[in-house]
């Protein structure tokens, strides 16, 4: 009888141990922190995102074509992706990526980024 209650009372202990361990939240270390992703043309992607938030800085109202058009004027490099996958053409402006439905869906989609990074 004994070695049951000393076994059941170990069991206990070891159930609250570890919810307790569970509970705890514990804090990243400097090696755990998520680093940038560091792949290929993340450089480019880093001055376009620089770009994008000038731009709605100084307007940030600015949608569509007007946006693409500022982004043309300072001479925004498209990102290496839509380069190797050659959806952007040599030569495409913003402007006309804008009249291309699957860049203007990306181009979306790089602005939000952008923004949330700021």
């Amino acid at each position: 009888m004994f070695l049951w209650e000393v076994g059941a009372a170990i069991e206990t202990v070891r159930n609250e141990e570890i919810a307790a361990a569970g509970a705890l939240r514990p804090e990243p270390s400097a090696e755990q922190r998520r680093q940038p992703n560091k792949r290929k043309g993340w450089e480019q992607r880093e001055k376009l995102y620089r770009v994008i938030r000038n731009v709605l800085a100084s307007k940030p109202e600015l949608q569509g074509m007007g946006f693409c058009g500022e982004l043309d004027k300072r001479h925004a490099e498209p990102l290496l992706d839509w380069i190797e996958n050659e959806e952007w053409r040599p030569g495409l402006t913003w402007k006309e990526a804008w009249g291309i439905p699957e860049l203007r869906r990306k181009i979306r989609r790089v602005r939000q980024e952008a923004q949330k990074k700021s």
